[in-house]
């Protein structure tokens, strides 16, 4: 709440620290963000870990993880070494520890590469001697270039935000242990969005192919989830997540307000030097100028403060005049830019970002006027044979149709902006299905199905 984001934040959760006891001892306790003692919600969070007292069936027992997890070897990886301490005590103290051997691997004492491997190894295989679990708390250690094959299931209890480091952690517990030992793993995240978007994640970086451009990504994630389920918790009782539950998901739209953000510059386009970018591609750069103008032709072209003048004698035939350069005298008697020079590019840099936000603005009003709908991304650079002439159209008329081939903006140039990196490939993704997700709410309440309308036609 007092960075205004409001949503919950598992290293403030389990948030940490050391204190001195009357006799200089130190002790490790958990704290809420006005650095108040939090102990009693960490006990809250222990206890819904698992249900007693009562015979759980198979359907139920995957709804608590530690009543799914019985008797297995878990790593739990926390945000620093001052809440591995602190939940080593708790623990300890806590109904868990009489079914788990508890084991602390953060901190200096608890030694680095095989020193620290040993160790827990041991105890874990003296937690098998006693036909008991084992939960190993960890802040880093162990998590990557080690195997402990017992690793059964993970706890994601920190705010791991690289898809690299999240895979790393996650899949110290895929290990092959001895036949028979081991024929599942499980990760458990209690961020639902960050675990969701970093299977988003994974997913386009599978599919990503530097000579190929967009890809299937909705067919990438519905590869994923056949090798790794998502199983998520809701109304007492776990569903799988297919496809569009996990581009929901994190999309986040309850409202066209949402939308409209997801579409508005800061989230759809690349941080980067457009004005560059665009420039080196000149044929692409003088066709976004055109963007945005009246018809009379192709002659009206509004410059970019002045950079060039750009004329069209005929479609596909670009003429350049260099612009002129004003110089200064100054008192050292050399010459030197036009002082203005730096205005002038941030004039056109806000000029051409203003065509983005066009072509932003634009794309949305050819999907909803399109027969064929967008799903993701790829969708809009390849519509099927069947409607393929009728969207190349409808593109040209959303984006202004100059009655010009040489300089009319196409589907092509689209892809052309996407390849450069101009546009957020994983965002523009999102922001298409978002914008599907809602147009198909709207016909289903008005009581249309497009699906049997094609059908039909």
């Amino acid at each position: 709440m007092d960075n205004d984001e409001n949503k919950f934040d598992l290293n403030a959760f389990f948030q940490a620290k050391v204190i001195d006891d009357p006799l200089g001892n130190k002790q490790y306790k958990f704290v809420n963000d006005k650095n108040e003692d939090n102990e009693e919600a960490i006990k809250d969070w222990l206890d819904g870990l698992y249900k007693r007292g009562r015979t759980l069936n198979e359907k139920e027992n995957k709804c608590y993880p530690l009543s799914y997890m019985e008797k297995k070897h878990l790593v739990w990886f926390l945000p620093s070494v001052a809440s591995c301490k602190a939940m080593n005590a708790l623990l300890n103290k806590h109904t868990i520890g009489h079914s788990y051997d508890v084991i602390c691997c953060a901190g200096d004492e608890a030694g680095i590469g095989y020193d620290a491997l040993r160790p827990v190894k041991g105890k874990i295989g003296l937690a098998r001697c006693h036909n008991k679990g084992s939960i190993t708390l960890t802040c880093g250690k162990l998590l990557t270039g080690v195997t402990i094959p017992q690793w059964e299931g993970i706890f994601m209890l920190c705010n791991c935000k690289s898809t690299e480091n999240y895979l790393q952690a996650a899949f110290r517990v895929q290990s092959p242990w001895e036949k028979g030992h081991k024929k599942s793993c499980v990760i458990f995240d209690f961020a639902p969005v960050r675990a969701i978007r970093m299977v988003y994640k994974m997913s386009i970086q599978s599919g990503r192919h530097p000579k190929v451009g967009m890809q299937d990504y909705r067919g990438y994630i519905t590869e994923f989830l056949k090798y790794m389920p998502i199983l998520a918790y809701e109304n007492n009782g776990m569903k799988s997540m297919r496809v569009d539950d996990i581009m929901n998901t994190i999309a986040n739209i309850t409202t066209p307000k949402d939308i409209h953000k997801q579409w508005g510059m800061g989230n759809l386009f690349n941080s980067m030097d457009i004005l560059d970018v665009l420039k080196a591609n000149h044929k692409l750069f003088c066709k976004i100028k055109t963007l945005g103008l009246p018809s009379e032709g192709p002659k009206k072209h509004a410059t970019f403060g002045d950079e060039s003048e750009v004329e069209i004698n005929r479609p596909g035939d670009i003429e350049v005049k260099p612009p002129t350069r004003h110089r200064q005298a100054d008192t050292t008697g050399t010459s030197g830019d036009d002082p203005s020079k730096d205005s002038q590019a941030e004039q056109q840099r806000a000029a051409l970002e203003a065509k983005l936000k066009f072509i932003a603005e634009r794309l949305r009003i050819y999907m909803y006027l399109t027969d064929f709908p967008e799903k993701q991304s790829i969708d809009i650079f390849n519509p099927t044979e069947k409607y393929k002439k009728d969207c190349d159209e409808m593109f040209k008329l959303s984006m202004g149709y100059l009655g010009d081939g040489g300089v009319q903006f196409t589907i092509d140039d689209l892809h052309e902006i996407c390849n450069l990196g101009i546009i957020n490939e994983e965002e523009f993704n999102l922001a298409v299905h978002s914008f599907y997700d809602m147009e198909e709410k709207e016909f289903r309440r008005m009581g249309i199905d497009r699906l049997q309308q094609k059908t039909h036609d």
